[in-house]
């Protein structure tokens, strides 16, 4: 049976020669892939990612030789770092699982466990050590239960709770002393000494990690001892002993640069980069960061880029370099979106899997299914009942608005009239359409399949989102109109609050694949009223967004004194421009057929009028839009 092991030994075979093997083993013929399959198999149990041997005759069954290849490559390319692929991996084979094999439930919970822990997601993470802790109830073996101790002590660790985390990792260094696995035991001491080095006990870390690299040595692991002296490097930085730290770094980064080992060769230029950093060589610093960051970019190890390129930054703008700084920046906030992304699918993939497993079991998928529906009903009713106070809330300050100004209205009786029929058409269409929508769902709901019932209720969440901002732009003009909005200008920076709206607005703009540049220079400062030169800002993004067309570009500047917000989207004819600015009784659908109230760029301006403001527009149909507003800088 398969055994995981952090920082497992390095082949000579390399991991590109791997992968290809293993995708010609998926692609093979029936009578080709045996072959393959025990060329793989051979080179894994070489690499001790099994304590057991397992043989593959032609009589295997072609499920069990998937899900020990798969457990092998996934654990392969756990040790280079690439624990995204990893996980998409793992979770992939567990429909193939017997329903009676514990020990191989174990390895898996196992390896998706660190995987995930990898990339950052502890609440996954903790969820399979729960599981392996279930498995582990039944199997009744300290070696697992060392395993998940091991795991636990570096969740609690990245959750900050280190007296618990110290506490599970001495009794994972207890048990391994007991069963004299050396090679495990120095596993364990790197887990203690990074949690000694959280404590800022840094001389106790020292004597772990001594004790780890010797171990190792003594063993031959001569790729596991260097993973443990970039450790020990590490916490000489922290004792601020640099000339101790640089050596030790170096010569782990000619080791793994012999053996091919690009994970932790760029690990260690970033350990070297931070010590040069910290002793003024700045130049020789931001030489080996690039390097690492070529390393992880060049070779899918996406995780590691955030926190890399937020110490380029921070090195650039210590340098003077505002450019490349702000260049990284970008750079940063761009991979940090990409690999949210790609987590929220693996996310749902896992939630697929689990799902398909646990359908063999038809008393669990009862049960699950129960629950489930439960769960359904309740969000339902908690979002029927949302929308009806958002109803109640709009129609009573309707009604309200009409007591008080129903003098005004006989003053001004058709444009009021007009007004009124604007804001109770756009309000009550969508939440009579979402009031439907859930109708339905509770009427079918035994018959909808479980991905019509989520499409619905992302549906009716859009919708909400949209008359919530209809309603604000309701509430800023009323609150105008009654004379309880007041001009309270502040100092703030125009490029923060940009970028707060794009934020804000990150699904639709996702939706439709656009490019959002905030162009303003961040030192810029303003001087105006805060909460309306946001509302503003944000009304004229949605609607930037809205006429966009797919896989467009949206760029927010400050140009002669006004914030301008550019698209190329549809555009506004001449016509249309006269009458911008004024209510409209139908407004413009945008290019993924979204509709408006027709009613925010009228709100716009009259909030702009109330602080000394006034918008300009440019635009010409088919080549997009330029509309801005005079913001008062200092």
């Amino acid at each position: 049976m398969a055994v995981l092991l952090l920082g497992l030994p390095f082949s000579v075979v390399k991991a590109q020669d791997i992968d290809s093997l293993y995708w010609n083993y998926r692609e093979a013929q029936r009578h080709e892939r045996f072959g393959l399959a025990t060329e793989l198999l051979d080179i894994f149990q070489q690499k001790n990612y099994m304590d057991a041997p397992v043989v593959f005759t032609q009589e295997t069954d072609r499920d069990y030789m998937d899900m020990v290849l798969n457990f092998c490559v996934a654990t392969e390319w756990y040790v280079n770092g690439k624990c995204l692929q990893s996980l998409d991996l793992a979770q992939s084979t567990l429909p193939l699982i017997p329903v009676d094999s514990l020990l191989w439930q174990f390895e898996f919970y196992s390896l998706m466990g660190m995987d995930y822990q990898l990339i950052g997601d502890y609440e996954n993470a903790l969820s399979c050590c729960e599981k392996e802790m279930r498995v582990h109830e039944k199997l009744h073996r300290d070696e697992y239960l060392s395993i998940t101790l091991n795991s636990l002590a570096v969740l609690n660790t990245r959750l900050d709770c280190f007296d618990m985390a110290l506490t599970c990792s001495k009794n994972a260094v207890e048990i391994e002393r007991k069963l004299n696995r050396r090679d495990r035991l120095a596993v364990r001491l790197g887990v203690e000494a990074d949690v000694l080095t959280c404590l800022q006990q840094y001389d106790s870390a020292l004597v772990c990690l001594d004790e780890a690299v010797a171990l190792e040595t003594d063993l031959g692991l001569v790729r596991k001892a260097d993973i443990r002296k970039v450790q020990k490097a590490k916490v000489l930085f922290l004792q601020n002993h640099y000339n101790e730290a640089y050596p030790i770094l170096k010569a782990a980064y000619e080791d793994f640069e012999q053996s091919g080992d690009l994970y932790y060769m760029a690990v260690a230029l970033v350990g070297m980069g931070d010590v040069e950093e910290k002793m003024n060589q700045h130049d020789n610093a931001m030489h080996h960061y690039k390097e690492a960051e070529r390393i992880f970019r060049d070779n899918g190890f996406r995780s590691a880029l955030p926190n890399l390129l937020e110490r380029v930054g921070n090195l650039a703008v210590k340098m003077g370099d505002y450019e490349g700084a702000y260049r990284c920046m970008k750079q940063y906030q761009s991979d940090k979106d990409s690999i949210a992304s790609h987590e929220m699918e693996l996310k749902l993939s896992e939630m697929e899997m689990q799902y398909d497993a646990l359908e063999r079991d038809n008393e669990i998928v009862l049960e699950k299914e129960k629950n489930h529906r439960k769960v359904v009903v309740i969000i339902l009713l908690s979002v029927i009942l949302v929308v009806s106070i958002a109803f109640a809330i709009v129609e009573f300050r309707l009604a309200n608005i009409r007591k008080r100004r129903n003098e005004e209205l006989a003053q001004s009786g058709q444009n009021k009239d007009r007004l009124i029929s604007i804001v109770a058409h756009d309000l009550r269409t969508p939440v009579l359409a979402q009031k439907q929508m859930l109708d339905n769902i509770c009427r079918n709901f035994d018959k909808m399949p479980a991905a019509d019932v989520k499409e619905n209720c992302e549906l009716i969440k859009e919708s909400a989102h949209s008359l919530n901002d209809q309603i604000t732009n309701l509430v800023q003009w009323v609150s105008l109109r009654n004379g309880k909005l007041k001009n309270t200008p502040v100092r703030f920076s125009p490029y923060r609050i940009v970028t707060q709206c794009i934020n804000a607005q990150s699904s639709f703009i996702s939706a439709k694949s656009l490019k959002v540049f905030n162009d303003i220079a961040p030192d810029a400062i303003a001087f105006d009223d805060l909460n309306i030169v946001k509302t503003v800002i944000q009304n004229l993004l949605s609607n930037a967004v809205k006429f966009s067309f797919r896989e467009g570009e949206i760029h927010v500047a400050i140009v002669d004194g006004f914030l301008t917000v550019s698209d190329k989207g549809i555009g506004i004819s001449e016509q249309r421009i006269k009458e911008i600015f004024e209510p409209k009784k139908e407004a413009s659908s945008g290019t993924a057929g979204e509709k408006g109230m027709g009613f925010g760029l009228f709100v716009c301006n009259c909030l702009l009028e109330e602080i000394g403001s006034s918008m300009k527009v440019e635009s010409k149909v088919g080549n997009g839009t330029e509309i801005g507003f005079k913001i008062h800088l200092l």
